[in-house]
Order: structure tokens, then sequence, then C-alpha cells
């Protein structure tokens, strides 16, 4: 289950209010473990919905980040 969604494609940068929303302290821990380069968009992180984490939260599941990258088949390394 997502704990997190991390935006890897820059387009929540474009709103003005996207500082107040994000997980500033999780997305400067990525861009420092990850040696993130500073020519690419700033790694936006958002937490779960706590009505939904409530909904499912089924001790089997394992929560972690799911991020998404810009285009569908270039970040997955496939060809058209």
């Amino acid at each position: 289950m997502s704990a997190y969604g991390i935006g890897l494609d820059g387009l929540l940068n474009f709103y003005a209010d996207w500082k107040s929303i994000n997980e500033n302290e999780i997305s400067e821990a990525f861009i420092l473990h990850t040696n993130w380069q500073n020519n690419l968009a700033y790694p936006l992180l958002r937490f779960l919905s706590e009505v939904l984490t409530r909904k499912f939260n089924v001790p089997t599941f394992f929560k972690g980040i799911t991020a998404t990258a810009p285009s569908f088949y270039g970040p997955e390394g496939r060809q058209i």
C-alpha cells in the first residue's frame, strides 16, 4: 500500500502553493540519499489520506512510496 506518492515529473512545481502541500523533510532526505541533480525537477511527496490509511490498514500490507515519472515508456527503459 502506498503511504506516500512522490512525483519526479515536476508537475506540482507549477502550482503556487506546492511547498505547503509537500512533505518537505522527506523530499530533502530523498534528494540527499539519491544525490539528486539540481537540473532535475524538485521531487514532491504527498501522504496518503488519513481516512484511507485507516480503512486499508491491513497488517499484511507493506507500506511504501509510489514514484511517478514523466512519460510512460522511457522511464521503464522501453522503446517505441
